[in-house]
């Protein structure tokens, strides 16, 4: 999971770059690939697992749609928020991960942790 979210920040990153020296095709282009990552993230809720996976959903919904704002917009200040939120939540999906091994003393592959 943490590997999806660095994902969609790097791409998200590279739209920002790209519409910064007015690349309009690498702009949508990489945010179309940020996009169907939230879009993976999405399809792999399990939401009968309580509140953290409706307010996951919800976060992630929230981010899609603040990129097709972005997206209609040109703005880069919006993608690059978006790219912040994405990389906090990768970093508390890392923290928990590594939590829950040391505790169990198992290894969750992937930084693999079930919302």
């Amino acid at each position: 999971m943490v590997l999806l979210f660095e994902g969609a920040v790097r791409f998200l990153e590279r739209a920002r770059l790209a519409l910064e020296s007015r690349d309009t095709a690498a702009f949508h282009h990489n945010l179309n690939r940020a996009d169907a990552i939230l879009d993976e993230l999405l399809a792999t809720l399990d939401l009968s697992q309580g509140e953290i996976a409706s307010r996951l959903q919800g976060i992630y919904v929230f981010c899609k749609r603040q990129l097709a704002d972005a997206r209609l917009a040109r703005d880069s200040a919006a993608v690059a928020r978006v790219a912040r939120w994405l990389r906090e939540l990768g970093e508390a999906f890392d923290a928990a991960s590594r939590t829950l091994r040391s505790e169990t003393g198992a290894h969750a592959p992937g930084g693999a942790v079930r919302a």
